[in-house]
């Protein structure tokens, strides 16, 4: 039931997408913030090539904050794409603009609530998030302006004429052997403090020592510096494996190996109303 349910939506989310682009066209994704792994554009990429357009996901992520935008801006003007999908809030305003200057319809895919992520971001001074999360309204506002056409990753990020593209795996993405490691635990995504990096040690801690943690994802700085002391004070150093980011394949192959996947995100304004696409992964690799 849930392979036949997921290949509805990708399928129908493919085609509904590609009805809004009007005809066949080749696109390109430009992001200053994903890398070119990213799940939700690769699926969003799938979606498109499935209907027909030639796809292409430009990254700039490996660049600084002030920088990525300027390379970005390069690749917008100087690409033959037609249309341009930018994921980034902060490239929406400037990457639509110039998408337009140069003729080309301009896609904004807005995929979180930004001003209330603005405030649980931990890199964000607790005095500036305020006005943070501020801009990254404007901003989404701005970008919504000029944009050709606004898909969103969930229904409650919409306004009417948005396209819903849910985060839904594609199941010929998940065609894996599904043995299972008994005694295997597994986390995918990003590893951060708000989405219980620390919690789940404390959940291996109160398992018995057969039981091992897989982390699979980057870790950001604070997760990192309380990581290893957490381990060591609950004994559990051993019984952890960070092999780092993965692409989407390899990732949720070692994830199809355990016997249980991990999702706790801490009660955040970000995560409060939020179904984690995690969840969906977890079901598909069984």
């Amino acid at each position: 039931a849930y392979s036949t349910r997921t290949d509805h939506y990708a399928s129908e989310l493919g085609y509904r997408l590609s009805h809004r682009l009007e005809r066949l066209m080749k696109i390109a994704i430009v992001t200053t913030r994903h890398w070119t792994g990213d799940p939700r554009l690769n699926r969003n990429a799938e979606y498109l090539r499935g209907a027909g357009h030639v796809v292409e996901i430009h990254s700039f992520a490996d660049q600084g904050r002030l920088t990525a935008p300027l390379s970005a801006g390069r690749e917008v003007l100087r690409s033959d794409a037609e249309a341009v999908i930018l994921p980034d809030p902060d490239f929406f305003a400037i990457g639509a603009l110039f998408a337009r200057v140069r003729g080309k319809r301009p896609v904004i895919d807005i995929h979180e609530d930004y001003p209330k992520t603005a405030r649980n971001r931990s890199w964000i001074p607790k005095a500036l998030k305020p006005v943070v999360s501020i801009l990254a309204r404007s901003m989404v506002m701005v970008g919504r302006l000029l944009a050709w056409k606004v898909i969103v990753a969930a229904p409650q990020l919409g306004r009417p004429g948005d396209t819903v593209v849910l985060n839904v795996p594609d199941p010929d993405g998940f065609q894996f052997d599904y043995k299972k490691n008994q005694k295997l635990i597994v986390y995918v995504g990003d590893i951060t403090l708000a989405r219980g990096a620390l919690d789940m040690l404390e959940a291996l801690a109160s398992l018995p020592d057969e039981y091992v943690l897989l982390l699979i994802g980057p870790i950001s700085s604070q997760a990192r510096a309380e990581l290893e002391p957490t381990a060591s004070r609950l004994g559990i150093s051993n019984r952890i494996q960070l092999p780092g980011r993965l692409n989407h394949y390899e990732a949720w192959r070692a994830a199809s190996e355990a016997q249980y996947g991990l999702n706790l995100l801490h009660d955040t304004p970000a995560y409060r109303g939020a179904v984690a696409t995690k969840l969906w992964a977890y079901m598909a690799s069984g």
